[in-house]
């Protein structure tokens, strides 16, 4: 017999995979038009984080600079407000990453707390995106849910 918090999260289970193969179709439905694929995953991730802000970020290392490319943002009318040398520093600093990690404010004050205080974000996700070993890009979700 399941208890009601199981059975909450098996729901919940359900609904997330639901999301998930939602996107999947999202992504397969717009295969020829890149731009609108990443903001329609760039929106979907956000929906599905319970994030205040999503940003699909591209490294443009092989174009020469070693810089980067806001992508996709979501909401869109956040992107004037967040795209700054923050963004690009937080960027640099996700390829150090080599799996999705919490960046939150807390008492320590390093550089990406400081950035994030800056930026009006708390909890926050980063999500280092590559090819084999090749650097991409990465997947900033701004302002989720914290635990509580």
């Amino acid at each position: 017999m399941m208890s009601s918090l199981g059975q909450e999260a098996g729901a919940s289970g359900h609904a997330d995979a639901a999301m998930l193969v939602d996107i999947l179709d999202q992504v397969l439905r717009n295969a020829e038009n890149p731009g609108q694929a990443s903001r329609e995953i760039t929106s979907a991730l956000r929906d599905l984080a319970g994030a205040r802000t999503a940003l699909l970020v591209q490294c443009l290392h092989e174009e020469g600079g070693g810089a980067h490319k806001i992508v996709a943002a979501s909401p869109n009318r956040r992107r004037a407000s967040i795209e700054s040398a923050d963004v690009e520093r937080l960027a640099r600093i996700a390829h150090d990453l080599v799996e999705p990690t919490l960046w939150k404010l807390d008492k320590k004050q390093g550089e990406v707390q400081q950035i994030l205080a800056r930026l009006g974000a708390e909890n926050s996700i980063a999500t280092p995106l590559t090819i084999g070993k090749r650097e991409v890009g990465c997947l900033i979700l701004f302002g989720i849910p914290g635990p509580d």
